[in-house]
């Protein structure tokens, strides 16, 4: 499993087009979505599992939320299994 985090940045910054020009047609964050979408292709062509956490604007916060979302999940997985196990043994 690969995890991939990503952050909003408040001020995007743009690529100017030519040098000493001031025409631009891609933004850093456009190019950092667009590596991010292709990293994430590459490694589900290659097999593996990847899950994507977009941390917004404030990554600390970002954080937070994704550890209580990965807490809840494994706490319901093993809510799910000892439910599973119990219907198990009612079986036999």
């Amino acid at each position: 499993m690969f995890i991939q985090f990503t952050t909003q940045a408040t001020d995007d910054v743009v690529i100017p087009d030519e040098a000493g020009k001031s025409t631009w047609t891609l933004s850093f964050g456009t190019l950092k979505a667009a590596q991010v979408m292709g990293d994430g292709q590459a490694l589900r062509d290659g097999g593996r599992a990847v899950i994507l956490f977009d941390l917004g604007a404030d990554a600390v916060a970002g954080l937070k939320k994704a550890l209580i979302v990965l807490h809840n999940y494994k706490t319901s997985e093993v809510s799910e299994t000892s439910e599973a196990l119990t219907k198990k043994e009612k079986l036999l």
